[in-house]
């Protein structure tokens, strides 16, 4: 490991404390990359200021300058995408609408310091989520939205083993081919357990893959779950309402399913999602005056 190694691990060791940054600018300055030093100073005193501070405006006109001015020699190929910048080093990255190549993703894997990682309809597939969770610079990551991209229950269960996301708390796989093996795998997975989102839209987990995840006794954070339009009975909701490990859930999204009435009222009533505040129900078997008894009984809980 040389200097400049070393000095970034100290980084990625302690990301919330701002002296090992500032001793990576002093060294940047020391070998002539003189901007980048700057901006990574001048964005670790807007960390710590408001709008209403007198310099404010300043240093935010200085930071824009400074990223305008080196975007493409600090990103390079990957200057198109939208990246935002926090306490000098990329934070999020938000890359939608676009075919990712292989080296892309190898790239990405080699990006240390993201918190939020979005790579929405970019055709990923199994293969590339193979390659991308083979780094250990997603330890950084608390935020992971893989919405549309081909994904099935190769790629999440890649996702589901690997050792380095453990301190995601947000994954988003909506619009994908995930079945039930896919979504046992994510229930399954021990490097998971900080999880307070999860987002399984628009797959195809059925009865089974739902009852994977009411089963985990991985997935206890868990505040929001949304499992819109994923094949769902009474069957499902059932395993939902008697689950002892979703007793954080705040949250359930169950529309565009095949839920009646009862299995609504089990969910309603059930004594272990005691926290439930929202419950989503929207284009279920749910006839039009039985909605209004449901509405009536349980007041804002129960949502179309």
């Amino acid at each position: 490991m040389d200097e400049r190694e070393a000095l970034l691990a100290a980084i990625w060791a302690a990301p919330e404390e701002d002296t090992p940054r500032l001793v990576y600018a002093d060294w940047l300055q020391e070998h002539g990359d003189d901007a980048r030093a700057e901006f990574i100073r001048v964005q670790i005193r807007l960390a710590g200021m408001t709008e209403h501070d007198t310099e404010w405006s300043e240093l935010i006109t200085q930071e824009r300058e400074l990223l305008d001015n080196h975007r493409v020699d600090w990103l390079g190929d990957w200057a198109h995408a939208q990246w935002l910048f926090r306490r000098g080093f990329p934070d999020s990255l938000k890359l939608n609408s676009r075919a990712v190549s292989e080296g892309d993703l190898l790239a990405l894997a080699e990006s240390p310091d993201l918190a939020t990682l979005t790579l929405g309809d970019g055709g990923i597939g199994d293969e590339g989520i193979a390659i991308l969770v083979c780094s250990p610079h997603l330890a950084t990551l608390t935020t992971i939205n893989l919405g549309y991209n081909g994904i099935g229950n190769e790629g999440a269960t890649a996702l589901a083993v690997c050792p380095h996301l453990t301190n995601l708390t947000t994954l988003t796989l909506s619009r994908n081919a995930i079945r039930g093996e896919g979504a046992a795998a994510l229930a399954s997975s021990p490097h998971l357990v900080k999880l307070r989102t999860l987002n399984l839209n628009n797959n195809s987990l059925r009865d089974a893959g739902v009852a994977a995840l009411a089963a985990s006794s991985h997935l206890t954070n868990l505040a929001a779950l949304y499992l819109e339009n994923n094949s769902i009975s009474n069957v499902g909701a059932l395993a939902l309402a008697s689950s002892p490990h979703l007793r954080k859930l705040a949250l359930l999204n169950l529309r565009i399913n095949s839920i009646d009435v009862n299995g609504a009222i089990a969910l309603a009533e059930s004594t272990q999602l005691t926290n439930l505040m929202m419950l989503k129900l929207g284009r279920n078997r749910i006839r039009s005056y039985e909605w209004s008894d449901l509405e009536a009984q349980f007041e804002n809980r129960v949502k179309r």
